[in-house]
């Protein structure tokens, strides 16, 4: 009860007494009219709302918006409104009151309001279901007229401003909130809010609040929030046992900001055009095991070289060519320590997390054995190991083999588990929905553009493979929610996101949303091609939301925008561009449904392609 705004309150439990004790139905009200929740309760109660409940909640909203910019001292209108509110609510009581029936085990009160009804069964026969009478509206407005002067006459009475608007909330059961219908599936109980609210709405998972905003003005608010207004620390935490001590998360803020500089520093043109000859070795050499043709498991496939190919740009040389597989496994025990449960309990004496823990201070011993060696023979990498050991604080300080161990822990983390997914669908999408002849043509004009070499120019110059990986990520993002913990209340439209909360965004729920890319389920990589309907929200040469329309999450937005999605476009362009000059290929069955049950969305079952040898001319 007053859900849409701070003056309609009403306490539950005086609604469900009014209401006959249906303490079990959550009730709505906006303006005059009252309707239960759910259609059973609707055709208990006999009749329906005058008008849809969403349309009287956009009404009532939209009406009283403006109180919050209204200024100190008694405002005339803002009296007006609220006494129209009390009056509204209390007509809606007291006919609900009077209609609504009873549950059968109240019997003394179902007698008395047998006799009660039966006194005023001709005043009831009048109003007609639904509409209270003209006698039911006067005891009303002069209840709430004597309230309202009652309120404004008290002695400690004073002018106020009028109390923020907080976002509506899903009702859930004591203590646990909604965290059980959140673990049976968030996605759907996000619909099912959407539906209600529309725009953003609170669920709460146990203690805490956290507010969903489902609009591009909400994800304005979610973007252009710093740290110190939109921590990300607070919410992913859990991630310190796999991350390490004093790093990222674990880091203090301004130390914090340097580590994620000496990410961005490696992620410039230069250091893409380093990359691109050793993706296009790795890729080379793991397809031609494939054979003339056969049929393979695509993403265990591009999870295999994915993994070579972060090796090779990421650790070195040494750990590719000596210990790229011992790395492997002991990151693929880090990356299994990530349950969800890891989430609300990341030190919980559970296997995983001891497999975790083992692997981590493993991989600590690895790599420092391998950054000791390098400093001791003076020789340094062109890779992103090498960053890290040059790197330094601004006090001059350098970082340690922990920490260098944990950032890389990081970019793997972040970029190896995300591109195979990715990479999986953009390959299932791509041959599925037929656009592999055309990106085949693509690529095979690009290098003869360049002389017949696939280079880092011809790689920009394939803007259908761009497009295809944009459209890929607006359809299956790894991440289905981003979160802030919210240190500083923020504001979007006429809401207030109070201090406290966690502020949370869906990208699979933002480019899956029909008001901003139509036909939204259909896989349409033109639609961010030049003139297509999609080439504002989304650049997919220069990767960026230029014109800030805030529409477009795959890589989240703002400060903390994904930091390796030039790494991302890059290597998928050139693992598919490899793969489609050398194999035609078709999908055998059909294309599997996102798995939500897992922390990064992959395929749910097995994506399986038939390849046949390209027949050179």
């Amino acid at each position: 009860l007053g859900y849409s705004a701070p003056w309609l309150k009403v306490p539950a439990a005086l609604g469900a007494v009014l209401l006959g004790g249906l303490s079990g139905r959550t009730l709505r009200f906006a303006t005059t009219h009252h309707t239960h929740s759910t259609e059973a309760a609707k055709r208990r109660l006999g009749y329906e709302a005058p008008v849809s409940t969403d349309a009287a909640v956009g009404a009532t909203v939209k009406a009283f918006a403006h109180l919050k910019a209204s200024a100190l001292g008694f405002d005339p209108i803002r009296g007006a409104l609220e006494l129209v509110a009390a009056f509204a609510v209390a007509v809606a009581l007291v006919h609900a009151a009077l209609t609504a029936p009873l549950p059968p085990q109240a019997a003394p009160v179902a007698d008395a309001k047998a006799k009660l009804a039966e006194a005023i069964a001709p005043l009831v026969a009048k109003a007609g279901p639904g509409v209270p009478h003209a006698s039911l509206l006067l005891l009303a407005a002069g209840l709430a007229l004597l309230w309202t002067v009652l309120c404004l006459l008290l002695p400690n009475a004073k002018p106020r401003a009028p109390k923020r608007v907080l976002p509506p909330t899903i009702p859930g059961v004591p203590v646990l909130g909604n965290l059980v219908d959140f673990l049976r599936g968030p996605l759907d109980l996000i619909a099912v809010a959407r539906r209600r609210h529309r725009d953003i709405f609170t669920l709460r998972i146990g203690p805490q609040p956290i507010t969903f905003c489902c609009h591009p003005s909400g994800y304005e608010t979610f973007g252009r929030g710093k740290d110190d207004v939109l921590d990300q620390a607070a919410v992913y935490g859990f991630t310190i046992p796999a991350f390490g001590r004093n790093v990222v998360y674990d880091a203090p803020l301004d130390k914090r900001l340097q580590q994620i500089k000496f990410v961005a520093a490696i992620m410039n043109t230069s250091t893409m055009r380093s990359y691109v000859p050793k993706i296009i070795m790795e890729a080379t050499e793991y397809f031609d095991k494939w054979g003339d043709e056969g049929k393979v498991e695509l993403h265990k496939a591009i999870a295999q070289l994915t993994t070579l190919t972060a090796s090779r740009c990421l650790h070195g040389h040494e750990v590719r060519e000596t210990l790229c597989k011992e790395v492997a496994d002991l990151y693929h025990d880090i990356d299994g320590g990530m349950q969800p449960i890891s989430t609300i309990a990341p030190r919980l004496p559970i296997a995983a997390h001891r497999r975790r823990d083992a692997a981590r201070k493993e991989l600590a011993s690895l790599f420092g054995k391998v950054i000791d060696k390098r400093k001791a023979a003076g020789v340094k990498g062109d890779d992103i190991l090498q960053v890290f050991i040059d790197a330094r604080y601004t006090d001059g300080t350098a970082l340690t083999n922990d920490e260098i161990t944990g950032l890389l822990i990081t970019l793997l983390f972040a970029g190896q588990h995300t591109s195979s997914i990715t990479g999986t669908w953009l390959g299932m999408n791509i041959v599925g929905n037929g656009y592999l002849p055309a990106v085949y043509a693509e690529q095979k004009a690009a290098r003869e553009a360049q002389g017949g070499e696939l280079n880092y120019d011809a790689l920009m110059g394939m803007s259908l493979m761009r497009q295809c990986i944009t459209e890929t990520l607006r359809l299956y993002p790894p991440l289905i929610f981003l979160m802030r913990k919210v240190i500083v209340p923020r504001e979007t439209k006429h809401w207030t996101i109070p201090k406290g909360h966690i502020l949370a965004i869906s990208p699979r729920e933002a480019g899956r949303d029909e008001r901003v890319f139509p036909e939204a389920e259909s896989f349409k990589p033109e639609r961010f091609g030049e003139g297509g309907q999609a080439e504002r929200l989304w650049n997919s040469s220069s990767l960026t939301d230029h014109e800030k329309l805030f529409s477009y999450m795959a890589f989240g937005t703002g400060p903390h925008m994904c930091l390796g999605r030039r790494f991302a476009y890059l290597q998928l362009s050139i693992i598919w561009a490899v793969l489609a000059d050398k194999y035609d290929m078709e999908v055998i069955g059909t294309i599997p449904p996102p798995d939500y049950d897992a922390m990064v969305v992959g395929p749910k079952g097995e994506c399986w392609i038939r390849y046949k040898r390209r027949v050179s001319k």
